[in-house]
């Protein structure tokens, strides 16, 4: 009997599901709730873009002992990659211009190192933002790990109003053949969205997925914030230092982990052993459920940079 039910609310939140998507999306229903919500909130700045290679950073000017005298910017979360879909409603995400000293620290990011140039960007987003959540205690660890990107972009672009230092990517045009550049910006940056069937699952209230199972109860997921990712990113350093350890480090668990921890608050890396000890409990049914809706649930930016041929005004893209 209870299958029978089970069966029978499938069948109806599948109705449900095309009723709602045949009237328009919900992912693009939710983000333009965000949006509305983010007009009321945020003063009316000019949309930001635009990103130069870490060491150009540096050449906005000579050491003076100056620093920008900028305040502090509303950027609306609607804006972002995720489209806002992971946050809380009432909160408000401010960035300033990046001082000449912050541009000369991050100046000395080694590009070839991507744990480099992770510490890099986290240390421009601990400077030049500033998150408030009613009634929380929050900070820039609260932003998604995916929207980083379209934060340190913006954050650039407020400090290099006259866009000085543009980083520009080739193209070869497949029209016509001309080769250009196209600026690596956040205009030119086309975001990964949540896939509308699994939307159904979504919890507006605390704005995670929670996915029913029959065997396995109710899963939930949400992409990581960049204050977990800091501390997986650390265990990964740790437990990845030989040939060895790199060999043995299950890469499923990996790709599971960040999707598992919803909150930076009191997560530590003591605290990862526990979680793949309960993860190596999960039956193959769990494990292939979590991987397939982690697949769904995954936003950020594609992997291409888009723009228009500068001669024929074809599309063009190439990979970031």
């Amino acid at each position: 009997m209870s299958d029978n039910k089970e069966n029978n609310y499938e069948d109806a939140a599948k109705r449900d599901l095309e009723k709602r998507e045949s009237e328009g999306g919900l992912f693009e229903k939710e983000q333009a709730k965000r949006e509305s919500i983010d007009a009321e909130m945020a003063s009316s700045e000019p949309e930001v873009t635009s990103l130069g290679k870490s060491s150009d950073w540096q050449k906005k000017n000579e050491d003076k002992g100056e620093e920008f005298k900028m305040g502090w910017h509303n950027i609306p979360v609607s804006q972002f990659p995720s489209g806002g879909l992971f946050y809380p409603e009432n909160i408000r995400i401010q960035i300033r211009a990046a001082t000449v000293k912050e541009i000369r620290q991050f100046s000395i990011v080694n590009d070839d190192d991507p744990f480099s140039i992770d510490e890099g960007m986290n240390h421009i987003m601990s400077s030049c933002v500033n998150v408030n959540i009613k009634g929380k205690i929050s900070n820039w660890k609260d932003i998604l790990e995916e929207d980083r990107i379209h934060v340190v972009l913006a954050v650039r672009e407020l400090t290099f109003k006259e866009g000085e230092n543009k980083m520009e990517i080739p193209y070869e045009c497949d029209e016509c053949g001309h080769e250009g550049k196209m600026d690596f910006s956040n205009d030119n940056l086309v975001p990964s969205k949540v896939k509308d069937d699994i939307m159904k699952y979504f919890d507006h209230d605390e704005r995670i997925f929670k996915v029913k199972t029959k065997s396995s109860g109710t899963l939930e997921l949400r992409p990581p914030t960049i204050g977990v990712m800091r501390v997986i990113t650390e265990w990964i350093k740790d437990n990845t230092q030989t040939e060895g350890q790199r060999k043995r480090i299950d890469q499923g668990f990996i790709k599971c982990l960040p999707f598992i921890v919803h909150d930076w608050r009191g997560f530590k890396k003591e605290k990862i052993k526990d979680i793949q000890v309960d993860f190596m409990g999960w039956d193959a049914t769990k494990y292939s459920t979590f991987f397939h809706v982690v697949d769904m649930i995954k936003v950020g930016v594609d992997a291409n940079c888009h723009s228009a041929c500068s001669n024929c005004g074809a599309e063009v893209h190439t990979p970031i």
